[in-house]
């Protein structure tokens, strides 16, 4: 004989108690001018009616086993009546449908959810919706929400319903500071002249070290335009580099950044770094034990004294959104006479709101 376990008497209890779950399939989309898949709309208000958790549902192989056996093409299949016959085959209990319109940059997006039992729509909803196709999940979880009279974050919402949205727009830019800050880390790597000053021995003026360089650092970021499309941002990053060679070259940036609502951003401002620089005659003699020779230049050196240098650095890349999570991946570049400096830098940060 099996072992009774408690999980097993809890389910037998709960059985008993409330009945049986009811079960549920979510059949097919009319898709227009979306530049998605219906299955994938499929798939999405699935996955969120799934974390509900309160049917049991039926998944697309089922759909296809019971339209296959009515002879019904599930792609086809949008009217009432073809749903209602379908849910019947599938002997569940609720059907969900739904459509998608895109006109311009609104997202028309309704649901209907049937009732197999009582042979009828039991709710609908439509919502317009500001299309925003890295969000398309959190419209579909509006969505589903309404259709089942759950309670959402307004503030969610309103983030996303097309005449808020737009109502923003004319009303002006939202001026507001969110900040995203957080660790950074990559490489940089010098080329040309200064990476080959970079490799000399220290008794040529070198350091004796690789021209690439480990970084690591904080950055501080402030949100202070909103168009909707596009968010200007003032970006703050202090950084060490070279700690994995036992080196430690400290820099400060101001970086004027611009960000849009597909997550590219470019920026560009200057950058403070402490560097050694010392005025040379031909490749590494110093011009001091020389000084009535007036052709000398000021280059890279480790035989000069620590100074704060000036510079300008330019940067491109793209922020990824994980959740409530901002992970931003950059190339940067700052030029110099004697060759870039040229890196790589990625890091993560809450996003304490943003819409970008």
């Amino acid at each position: 004989m099996k072992k009774f376990t408690i999980s097993t008497l809890l389910i037998f209890l709960a059985t008993l108690t409330f009945g049986q779950a009811k079960t549920l399939s979510v059949i097919n989309f009319d898709v227009e001018k979306v530049p998605v898949a219906p299955q994938q709309l499929v798939s999405l208000t699935f996955s969120e009616i799934a974390k509900l958790d309160s049917f049991l549902l039926k998944d697309k192989y089922t759909v296809m086993e019971a339209a296959n056996r009515k002879g019904i093409q599930v792609q086809d299949c949008l009217g009432e009546q073809c749903l209602l016959d379908l849910g019947e085959a599938m002997a569940v209990d609720y059907v969900v449908s739904g459509r998608a319109i895109l006109i311009n940059d609104k997202l028309i997006l309704s649901m209907r959810l049937f009732d197999i039992n009582s042979n009828k729509v039991a709710r609908t909803t439509y919502s317009e919706f500001a299309y925003n196709s890295e969000r398309l999940d959190k419209l579909v979880k509006i969505s589903i929400a309404d259709l089942f009279q759950i309670k959402i974050d307004k503030s969610l919402k309103n983030s996303y319903d097309y005449d808020k949205v737009k109502e923003s727009e004319m009303d002006g830019p939202s001026v507001k500071r969110i900040n995203l800050s957080g660790p950074r880390f990559g490489v940089s790597m010098l080329t040309d002249k200064n990476a080959m000053i970079f490799q000399r021995p220290k008794s040529q003026g070198g350091f004796g070290k690789s021209p690439v360089l480990t970084v690591i650092g904080y950055q501080n970021e402030y949100q202070y335009l909103n168009t909707g499309i596009m968010s200007a941002i003032l970006q703050t990053n202090v950084s060490i580099a070279g700690l994995s060679q036992q080196m430690a070259i400290p820099s400060l940036s101001f970086v004027q950044g611009f960000r849009f609502s597909n997550g590219w951003e470019f920026g560009f401002g200057p950058v403070l770094r402490l560097t050694q620089t010392e005025n040379i005659v031909g490749e590494t003699t110093l011009a001091s034990d020389f000084p009535e020779n007036l052709d000398y230049r000021r280059q890279l050196d480790s035989r000069g004294p620590v100074a704060l240098q000036s510079a300008w650095i330019y940067a491109i890349g793209r922020s990824f959104q994980l959740g409530q999570m901002n992970v931003p991946i950059n190339l940067y570049g700052i030029p110099d006479k004697d060759g870039w400096l040229v890196g790589l830098s990625m890091g993560w940060a809450i996003n304490a709101g943003s819409m970008n």
